[in-house]
C-alpha cells in the first residue's frame, strides 16, 4: 500500500505544477508533530520574501545569466537586455529593460526567475519578473 504522504506530496504537485518548489510540511493535530518544522520553514519564507538585493549585484547576476543562456531573438534580432532593478519586496518583484520585451517568452522568463530563485535561496517564495521597453 502507498505510503499517504507520497500520495498527498504527489497530489500536490500535480494540483500545483506551476509552482514545483513549495515547501510541504506535514503535521498532526493530534501529536502536534511537525508543528516546530512548519514554524521554522514559515520564518524562513517570511525572511526571503523581505530579502533585497542591490541593483549592482542584481546586475552583475543578471550578465553572468544572460552569457551563460544567450537572450531570445526577435524577429531578427537578439533581445538585448540593459538592467534589471527590484521593485518590490513582497514578493521580491524584478523589472529587466530590454530592446524587445515582445521578444522574451515565457520559457526564458521561467529561466530568469529560477535562476534569481537558486541564487539567492528563494525557493518556496513566489518571485516576478517583468521585462519592459528601455526608454
Amino acid at each position: 500500500q502507498e505510503d499517504p504522504r507520497k500520495w498527498f506530496r504527489s497530489r500536490l504537485e500535480y494540483e500545483f505544477h506551476f509552482a514545483p518548489d513549495l515547501p510541504v510540511v506535514f503535521t498532526s493535530a493530534e501529536t502536534k508533530a511537525g508543528l516546530e518544522e512548519l514554524l521554522d520553514e514559515t520564518i524562513r519564507i517570511w525572511k526571503k520574501m523581505h530579502l533585497k538585493i542591490s541593483t549592482r549585484e542584481l546586475n552583475d547576476f543578471f550578465y553572468d545569466v544572460i552569457r551563460q543562456a544567450p537572450s531570445p531573438v526577435y524577429q531578427t534580432t537578439n533581445v538585448k537586455f540593459y538592467y534589471c532593478t527590484q521593485t518590490e519586496q513582497k514578493p521580491p518583484c524584478f523589472i529587466a529593460f530590454a530592446n524587445h520585451p515582445d521578444g522574451v517568452t515565457p520559457a526564458y522568463r521561467r529561466f530568469l526567475i529560477k535562476r534569481i530563485q537558486h541564487q539567492w535561496g528563494l525557493h518556496g517564495v513566489p518571485v516576478r519578473v517583468f521585462v519592459m521597453k528601455s526608454s
